[in-house]
């Protein structure tokens, strides 16, 4: 008997991955988000996006894949220090899998290294999926999604159905 969960590719998306070695970050993000800025209202209405925060100075920021070129301009256009902060399109480098349903946390287990129990909803973070680098992130209680480089998504994706194929605590 299998698991309960359904694994699916995700379209692809517009990220960028903004670090920073200094303690830039916050201002960053209230400049991206700045809710004063004359171009602020317009911007938002027709882009929708999300910020990942993966530790006290990186994010990635999602979008469609569309709206890639409006989202890259108003990154490098809230860069208030260059030098200190980096804002990189790895559009071309991610590819998404979607894991939903009941047991979607029981397969994941299987791919990384960390307590998902402990993981909370909106949370985001950089590590191993079956040794390759990547993204987990959840989106709520029975949904997690994964970000791997393009390489390794034949891979991933063929290690998560096997892992999912069979309930390892069925004997039967």
């Amino acid at each position: 008997m299998g698991y309960s969960v359904e694994i699916t590719p995700m379209d692809q998306e517009a990220i960028l991955d903004v670090r920073c070695i200094t303690p830039l970050l916050d201002d960053f993000v209230a400049r991206f988000t700045m809710e004063d800025s004359p171009d602020t209202d317009e911007f938002f209405s027709f882009v929708e996006l999300k910020i990942l925060r993966l530790g006290p100075r990186r994010i990635l920021i999602r979008s469609s894949l569309n709206e890639e070129y409006q989202i890259e301009y108003r990154a490098v256009s809230c860069n208030s220090d260059p030098q200190n902060l980096s804002v990189v399109n790895v559009s071309d480098l991610y590819l998404g899998i979607q894991l939903t349903g009941t047991d979607a946390l029981e397969v994941l287990a299987h791919a990384v290294p960390l307590n998902l129990h402990e993981f909370a909803i909106g949370d985001a973070t950089s590590t191993a999926i079956f040794s390759i680098a990547g993204i987990v992130t959840r989106f709520d209680e029975e949904s997690f999604s994964l970000y791997i480089d393009r390489s390794y998504f034949d891979y991933v994706w063929y290690r998560l159905h096997i892992c999912g194929l069979k309930d390892l605590n069925d004997h039967g």
